[in-house]
């Protein structure tokens, strides 16, 4: 009876004897950041509409959506190109009596220019602190509506698989609109999807 009571207890600890054996494996390093972030590299960063950014502009322009383009220098940091173009043909009324409709078409753009300095990565997280500098305008034949903005910004992206991202970042801003008759300063803030290829 011993002797078997023995046998068991030899058989219960025989798995555990042998984990203890096993030599412990390393822990997994932490990802990398990405691949993307090398000079060279090309990206789209497609924002996405905040509610804070929808507002309505006065004296009959547009807003002007843009898009970035991201050019890497090295590692980093990165230059990012905006731009952006609203061509609008439509019908309106004049003020005849009585109304007649005309056609009218609006056109307006925007272009700005960034310099992008990421931190050194945690994982597939990097920050970057981002001064601007844009100009848009939202109607080409009212010189009212030429609107430039200067920006400093602090984001965060996180790489979700290879070579897609998203960011967002936080920051303030001084705008000058109306001939530099209308100085205001703001925070900003913006959401983007962000898309890289070498």
């Amino acid at each position: 009876m011993s002797k078997t009571i023995a046998f068991l207890f030899v058989l219960a600890l025989a798995p555990a004897v042998a984990l203890a054996q096993t030599p412990a494996t390393e822990p997994a390093p932490p990802a990398a950041s990405s691949d993307a972030f090398a000079k060279g590299t090309l990206g789209l960063a497609f924002p996405v509409t905040l509610l804070s950014n929808v507002e309505s502009v006065a004296g009959g322009g547009e807003a002007v959506q843009t898009i970035d383009f991201i050019y890497f220098l090295d590692p980093k940091s990165a230059l990012d190109i905006i731009v952006g173009l609203n061509l609008h043909k439509e019908q309106v009324l004049n003020n005849a009596i009585p109304p007649v409709a005309e056609d009218k078409t609006l056109l307006g753009f925007a272009l700005g220019l960034g310099y992008r300095m990421y931190r050194k990565p945690h994982g597939p997280v990097m920050m970057y602190i981002e001064p601007a500098a844009i100009l848009t305008w939202e109607d080409t034949s009212n010189s009212a509506l030429v609107d430039i903005a200067l920006l400093a910004q602090l984001g965060v992206e996180r790489m979700l698989v290879d070579w897609l991202s998203v960011s967002g970042a936080i920051g303030v801003g001084v705008d000058f609109t109306n001939e530099f008759k209308d100085i205001q300063l703001a925070t900003t803030a913006s959401l983007a999807v962000n898309l890289y290829w070498r």
